[in-house]
């Protein structure tokens, strides 16, 4: 599978400079925070979490 570090990385980027809220962007794909958390910092991996990072990839046009 492949890995989404860049992703993750494009992802923390975004929501850093369009002042987003990790709760918010998780309440958004209606997941927990630390969920959400653990994804962005790659402590959760797998088809799953490369989905999620994927769908805000394509959701936000990053």
């Amino acid at each position: 599978m492949p890995e989404t570090l860049n992703g993750r990385e494009l992802v923390k980027k975004y929501l850093e400079e369009n002042d987003i809220s990790n709760e918010s962007m998780a309440k958004m794909f209606g997941i927990s925070k630390q969920y959400f958390g653990e994804v962005l910092n790659g402590r959760k991996t797998g088809k799953q979490p490369n989905k999620l990072i994927l769908a805000i990839i394509q959701e936000f046009g990053i």
